[in-house]
Formats: structure tokens, sequence, C-alpha cells
């Protein structure tokens, strides 16, 4: 299975510049648990609700910015590489995301999550 046939390609993107409480907000709004960084250079980096200090991170967030927290070296995957791909790059990185590129542009996301659901048969 293509990470393209199942890729998300609904990515929620914020900027470096961000209040980190802000991309707080817009994680908790849209339900996601990542967001990729983007400038105006392009992708830059990725920042999840861990790094973020989770539910309980009000004071770790206090007047600080997505840059404080990002992480920069991102792991990603190609839109032709495999499933067993995927899984192997998160599992090996400790990571709970994966970006999704082609052509050296961002096309998708693929999440732990969706790779648990894609195990278990559920498309939801």
């Amino acid at each position: 299975m293509r990470l393209d046939s199942i890729m998300k390609t609904d990515i929620v993107t914020t900027s470096s510049k961000e209040t980190a409480e802000a991309a707080w907000l817009l994680m908790k709004m849209k339900c996601c648990h990542h967001l990729i960084v983007i400038d105006d250079v392009g992708k830059v980096g990725i920042v999840s609700e861990r790094d973020l200090g989770g539910p309980h991170g009000e004071e770790i967030r206090k007047d600080k910015t997505v840059d404080d927290f990002m992480v920069r070296d991102l792991v990603t995957a190609n839109t032709s590489d495999s499933l067993h791909t995927a899984a192997d790059l998160m599992r090996g990185n400790n990571i709970g995301c994966l970006p999704i590129m082609e052509n050296g542009s961002l096309k998708g996301i693929i999440t732990v999550t969706d790779l648990l659901k894609i195990l278990a048969g559920s498309s939801e």
C-alpha cells in the first residue's frame, strides 16, 4: 500500500512566529496532535501536542512562540513509499507523524493513529 493512497491531505499548518498558545488552541480546534510549521521559505519543521506541554502546559507555553518548541530536522517519506516504510521510519525515529513529500513539496501527512486504524481495518 503506497502512502499517496492513505495519507491525509488536509494538513494543518502554522508559522514559527505564532504564539505557542495559539498553536495549542489550533490543535484543539482542528482535533489534531501535530502541526507542520511553514514560513515564507516553505516547510520549516513540526510541532506536536507533546512539544507544547500537553493540556497542562499553559505555563510552559506562556510568552513563547512555535519557534521555541518546533523540531527542525524533519523525517519525511515520499508519496510512493510503502506503508511498511512509513511504519519503520516512525518507529526507528520514535516519532508520531510523518510528513509526506513529492518532488520537494509537502503533499500529506500520516500519523501513528492512522497506521493503527489501517491495521485494525477501520477507515474512520
